[in-house]
């Protein structure tokens, strides 16, 4: 790096030791390798190791009408303890389903029975229901909820995402609190004689009560799922109108005398704003003490018949009553709800699933984590849609008059002009040096926004000095694209590691930091490491992005050095980019999923998290990047072979191998001269569709594709049109952005 800059970035970690850290906490096995799984498909290891119900994704997205696996990963942990060696039932619910749309099933099929387990989807209240007449093995329930599917049958307007609840046991879980709940029938009983029944329940380690609901969500859970009506666990039977939940833990509030939530008859007021659901319009609750109660209504319940109010809204009655000529109010049971008292010990059984809807490329659609960060948008204004198109970023590696430098262009796009709708954006705060230069032993190895401020910003290495820089690059309306030299900047010395056979493989964020996570990869050792980063917008200056060595760790150590890291993106939809790696001497192809813990030492790779996918046995395949085509959170590969010049994309499916139906070749037009590279990938057109950046290393011709989704071949990839933009002959000129690398030409 050149002197004048030098001067002006502060010294950063330079008391520091300079080796790269090799002994943090719970490294794995001293010796792996990629090639530690044997199938195509991961073996489950639940994510949470404390967690009996694990390895759920988190996110998934949908398109289309189709049945989809929701997650084939899910475990049921089963332990002597935990008593979960064996099941008589499982839940899977849709929290805010659309009756008109929404479909779970098994393999497709909404109904049906399995070795002795049945299954029924009841479209009307949106619960898939698992049963058995006697416990089973838990293995056999694990197997069945691996293959729940959802489907939608309007793939035009799906609706909103759908929270989807897997819960284990015959009881079904609140997405909102994990309680789970049931209905007791018992007609005509007390409601001290209720709460007294409900002590003798217990679920799972999970003591029972009259359920205390306190959010609208509880509510519409219970009336929606329980399809039942009773008593439920608040009294004013200590003072006349002062409404307190006395159950559960609550009840346990305030030295034992419960939870105040509303005072006063019909026209009384919530206190401090608590949940109530009184059928004020039926002028309840009213303490009536018509029919010979001299104790008034001092219990709620909740209306079951339209005769004796408003479905699902509170009344009051009292304890027990003779009923003979009130039948439309006699209770039908008491509402169970389980979970959230401290005395609860029990496994974990239930676990959620958001489920996002993609529509077609283009429209609506979250990328898979990790595919994005390798994209620069270095400012410059959005459009009115919100997008704010990337900008080609270059460096000279040469030694002519131009060496050392770097450069952004801004492009153009005119949907209007199909034959060629890309050009070089002439604003000079868009398409302009970045100044200072710096010499040619800097290489660009990371594009990630440090301090999400939507401008990205650019990591260094020096692979001569084992120097590293972070530059936080800033943009003014008059000046444009600049890197923050101001006396406030950020900009600085990262931690140096003079060997340099560490190379800086990748910036992103692998989950569990605030900041950037830098992978690191020895060519000579074959160690892996990851340094995480904490970024605090609050502090000044230098000091708000800073190495945290208690997070930062080896990842794996000795994999042979024949195996290259060639992507690092989220290939299993569960928001942590994983590893794609690739063997340049045997053609294999092997993917880490990475997984996160609870303890915030993340994230950590497990053998048996490591999957071989389809080999390619001729090494000049090369993979050209690693970005989610089809925006449905799983990353997707890019071929091209240098040899033929050929390309070819992989769709990839949740943590397992390419998708036939979403893979395809792409040699139309054909690129047959092998000079040209394919440098990267981006959204140029706001489609959501990637496009592809080419450049020819002989001419010094440059090329974005735009590339669209041919809905006469299976909505597969294809090219859609292309625009020489301006020619940089001058070939030491290369392009690090988008998905900068190693690969100096």
């Amino acid at each position: 790096m050149s002197n004048s800059l030098q001067l002006q970035l502060k010294e950063y970690y330079q008391s520091l030791s300079t080796e790269l850290p090799t002994t943090q906490s719970n490294p794995i096995s001293p010796s792996p390798t990629p090639l530690s799984a044997s199938s195509s498909l991961s073996s489950a290891v639940a994510a949470d190791a404390s967690g009996e119900l694990g390895n759920i994704s988190g996110n998934i997205n949908y398109t289309g009408t189709a049945p989809q696996v929701i997650d084939p990963d899910l475990t049921i942990t089963a332990t002597s303890t935990n008593g979960l060696a064996t099941l008589n039932g499982a839940r899977v619910l849709i929290a805010n389903f659309d009756a008109s749309k929404d479909r779970l099933g098994i393999g497709g099929v909404t109904n049906g029975s399995e070795s002795g387990v049945n299954w029924n989807y009841d479209q009307a209240r949106g619960v898939l229901t698992l049963d058995s007449a006697t416990g089973v093995s838990s293995d056999l329930y694990q197997d069945l909820l691996r293959r729940v599917t959802y489907a939608n049958t309007d793939a035009s307007n799906p609706g909103a995402a759908r929270n989807i609840q897997f819960s284990l046991g015959n009881l079904l879980a609140n997405p909102e609190n994990q309680h789970f709940y049931e209905f007791v029938t018992n007609e005509g009983i007390s409601w001290n004689d209720a709460r007294t029944a409900t002590n003798g329940l217990n679920y799972l380690g999970k003591q029972g009560y009259l359920a205390t609901i306190t959010t609208q969500a509880e509510q519409d859970f219970i009336q929606s799922r329980v399809s039942g009506n009773g008593w439920i666990g608040a009294s004013d039977a200590v003072v006349e109108g002062d409404w307190r939940w006395v159950t559960g833990p609550e009840g346990l509030a305030n030295n034992n005398t419960g939870t105040l939530f509303w005072r006063g008859n019909s026209t009384g007021a919530a206190i401090d704003g608590r949940y109530n659901n009184w059928d004020l319009q039926r002028g309840e609750s009213n303490n009536s003490t018509d029919g010979g109660k001299p104790d008034g209504e001092d219990y709620a319940h909740i209306v079951g018949n339209a005769n004796a109010g408003n479905i699902g809204k509170w009344n009051d009655l009292p304890n027990q009553q003779d009923y003979t000529n009130l039948a439309a109010y006699r209770p039908q049971g008491y509402i169970v709800e389980y979970g959230g008292l401290s005395t609860d010990s029990s496994p974990a059984v239930s676990a959620s699933v958001t489920l996002n809807f993609t529509g077609t490329i283009g429209n609506a659609g979250t990328p898979a984590v990790g595919t994005t960060t390798t994209v620069p948008n270095f400012g410059g204004s959005a459009d009115a849609n919100g997008f704010n198109r990337p900008e080609i970023l270059w460096r000279n590696y040469g030694n002519g008059s131009d060496s050392s430098g770097n450069v952004v262009w801004g492009i153009n796009y005119d949907p209007a002009n199909p034959s060629n709708p890309f050009s070089l954006n002439t604003d000079p705060r868009l398409t302009k040096p970045i100044l200072p230069a710096t010499d040619t032993n800097w290489e660009i190895e990371g594009l990630y926004d440090v301090d999400n401020n939507g401008i990205t910003d650019i990591f260094w290495r020096n692979y001569n000095t084992g120097d590293n820089v972070v530059w936080f690059m800033t943009f003014d309306a008059n000046t444009g694209i600049d890197v923050d030299l101001s006396s406030t900047t950020r900009t600085q010395n990262l931690r140096p590691v003079e060997d340099t056979n560490w190379e800086m493989e990748a910036v992103t964020n692998f989950g569990g930091s605030s900041g950037p996570q830098i992978l690191w990869r020895n060519y000579r050792t074959g160690d892996i490491v990851i340094w995480a980063y904490n970024y605090d917008a609050n502090v000044p200056g230098t000091a708000a992005l800073t190495l945290d060595l208690s997070r930062s760790r080896t990842l794996a150590g000795n994999v042979p050095t024949d195996w290259f890291i060639e992507g690092w993106a989220d290939f299993n939809n569960d928001a942590i980019p994983d590893i794609l790696w690739r063997n340049y001497r045997t053609g294999e192809n092997v993917i880490w999923k990475l997984n996160n813990t609870t303890t915030g030492n993340n994230p950590y790779f497990n053998d048996a998290d490591g999957y071989v996918i389809t080999p390619v046995a001729d090494t000049q395949w090369e993979v050209a990047d690693v970005i989610d085509f089809d925006a449905d959170g799983v990353a997707d590969i890019l071929w091209r072979n240098y040899r033929t010049g050929e390309n070819a994309i992989w769709g990839m499916q949740s943590g397992g191998d390419y998708d036939p139906a979403k893979t395809n070749p792409i040699n139309t037009p054909a690129v047959t001269d092998t000079q040209w590279r394919l440098d990267g990938t981006a959204d140029f057109t706001g489609d959501g569709v990637p496009d592809w950046v080419w450049r020819n290393y002989r001419t010094g011709e440059n090329t974005i594709w735009e590339m669209i989704r041919d809905a006469s071949n299976g909505n597969r990839y294809a090219f859609g049109a292309g625009s020489a933009i301006f020619r940089v002959e001058d070939v030491t000129w290369e392009i690090e952005g988008p998905s900068p690398s190693r690969d100096i030409v």
